[in-house]
Formats: C-alpha cells, sequence, structure tokens
C-alpha cells in the first residue's frame, strides 16, 4: 500500500535482515483508468479513509483538475497535495462539492454539514462532478465565477468581521452562515435572471428542493467598477434578513443556537427563504436589492 512504501522510502537508517514484505498484485491489460479508481475504492473502503481521497483517481476528477489547472485555478483533489504555483487560486473539490451544492442547487444544510455524503451518495457526486464542465463553455464560466465569487466573499466577510459595521451578533451569524449566505446569493441569481420570480417562491417554496439551473458566466459580465460595493451590499442585505430570522426562531422555539438553524435543507426553505423573500419584497428594499443583483446577471 502507499503509506507502507511511503515509510520504506523515507527510511534513513540501515537494515541487513531479509523481511517479508506482503503484496498483492493485479494484472491488467488494457490501461483502464476507471478500473484503477475502482480497484483503490474497493481496497480503502474498508480503512479509515476519507472518502475525498477514494475519488481522487477518478477520470471526472482528473479532467476537473486538469481544464481548471488550464484557467489558473489548481484543484486539490486529494489531502496533502500541493499546487507547483504559488500564484494561482487554488480550492479543495469538496469545498467546490459545496458551493455548487449551496448556490447552483439550493442546499445549504447538505454542504455544510454532509461532506462525506458528498462523495459517498452517488447521485449527488454525479449531479456535482460527472456533469461534463470541460465540454460546455457555459458550465464553465459558471464554475469559473463561483470560485472568484467564494474568493471575493471571503475578503469581504474579513471585512466584516475586523470592522465596526456589523454588530457582534451578526459577526457570530456570519462565521455561522457561509453556506446559507451562498444559497441565497444563488436564490437571487435565480431571481434576477428571472429563473423563478418572487411570486412563483411564495406560491410554492417547493420548487427548491430540485431547481432548474441554468450554467452562465454571470460575475465576469459585470464591467463596473462598484463591483465589491455591490457584492457587499447583497451579503450585508442577507446577514440582516438572518439576524431576524434567527431571532423570530427562537422567540418561537424552534431552533436553540445559530448552528441548529442552518442544519438543515427544510429549515432553510421554510424559515430563511421565506424571511429573506419577505426583507426584499418590502418597498424600502426592493431597488437596493435589484441595484444589488446586477452583479448576478447571466
Amino acid at each position: 500500500g502507499g503509506q507502507t512504501t511511503n515509510r520504506i522510502g523515507n527510511y534513513k537508517g540501515s537494515n541487513n535482515d531479509k523481511f517479508y514484505l506482503p503484496c498483492k498484485i493485479i494484472s491488467i491489460k488494457n490501461d483502464d483508468q476507471k478500473l484503477y479508481s475502482k480497484i483503490a475504492e474497493a481496497t480503502n473502503s474498508q480503512k479509515p479513509i476519507n472518502p475525498r481521497d477514494l475519488k481522487s483517481n477518478s477520470p471526472e476528477m482528473k479532467m476537473l483538475q486538469r481544464w481548471l489547472g488550464k484557467e489558473g485555478v489548481y484543484l486539490e483533489i486529494k489531502r496533502g497535495e500541493k499546487k507547483k504555483l504559488k500564484n494561482i487560486k487554488s480550492i479543495k473539490n469538496d469545498e467546490l462539492g459545496q458551493l455548487l451544492l449551496s448556490f447552483g442547487y439550493q442546499q445549504p444544510g447538505t454542504a455544510r454539514s454532509g461532506k462525506r455524503n458528498i462523495f459517498e451518495n452517488k447521485p449527488l457526486y454525479n449531479k456535482l462532478y460527472r456533469v461534463n464542465y470541460e465540454k460546455d463553455p457555459n458550465k464553465k464560466e459558471f464554475v469559473l465565477d463561483l470560485i472568484k465569487l467564494s474568493e471575493d466573499y471571503s475578503i469581504i466577510e474579513a471585512d466584516l468581521k475586523n470592522g465596526t459595521t456589523i454588530s457582534d451578533d451578526e459577526k457570530i451569524v456570519l462565521s455561522n452562515a457561509k453556506y446559507v449566505i451562498f444559497s441565497l446569493l444563488g436564490l437571487s441569481y435565480y431571481i434576477v435572471n428571472e429563473d423563478y420570480s418572487r411570486d412563483d417562491l411564495n406560491n410554492d417554496i417547493s420548487v427548491l428542493k430540485s431547481p432548474d439551473l441554468v450554467y452562465s458566466k454571470f460575475i465576469s459580465n459585470y464591467k463596473a467598477d462598484d463591483y465589491q460595493e455591490r457584492l457587499k451590499s447583497l451579503i450585508e442585505m442577507i446577514l440582516d434578513s438572518l439576524c431576524d430570522t434567527y431571532e423570530n426562531c427562537v422567540a418561537r422555539n424552534e431552533v436553540t443556537s445559530i448552528s441548529n438553524l442552518f442544519k438543515t435543507d427544510k429549515k432553510y426553505r421554510d424559515s430563511i427563504v421565506k424571511d429573506f423573500l419577505n426583507v426584499i419584497n418590502k418597498r424600502t428594499m426592493k431597488n437596493e436589492f435589484i441595484s444589488a443583483c446586477e452583479i448576478l446577471k447571466r
């Protein structure tokens, strides 16, 4: 196995004694990458190994890593890997799955607490990774914009946590709410591009259980120089709504902690989305929301 081979290779002492090294040899006639992946997965599934690592040699992961690399993004597909170039963007494949799951598929609860499930649940894994992104320019642009949005969000998140423009309670919510915030950014993407109207969502919130995701570039379409200001405005709007939702849920004895509020996709749809729709439907907020969402237009 890899660990044993690594230990032997790094051994610095000397030993002239003979020893037995148990191993198994599998003869493969053709260079079948899928078979290699299946063997690795079957061999290692009995050990305490990260499910993410079992997929690291799969064709779809290699392909995803390859084309993202050509676009200046290093995708880490296995623990312990190090990017060769220091100045390029980087993201882990499980983090990319969480972004796609929350922004595109409106499942922040699963994204937040189910990273193992992303790799163990075959339909979920296929939906996120076996999509042939490299063959569709719109899908490629969507993924690249989503990665950039995550980087821009991290900058704004750090500024808000270190600044004085939001309260301590809001900072606590912000520390726990990344994937819920990304889901509401995704919801805003759906609304501003008229995939779903606010009336549609108010009448039937269940459409978010399986939304019809339209892949396309979005933030890279926005050319004005106030992109960061609009994104920050939208994030602050979402943060205000989340704080109100938390207070309302506590008052109704529905949750006992902020973390509890963000735990499930059902709570997201039933409480968080409904409150957010109420906020952006207010006469005083409509124009601000529409203006901020210009950065999300396809």
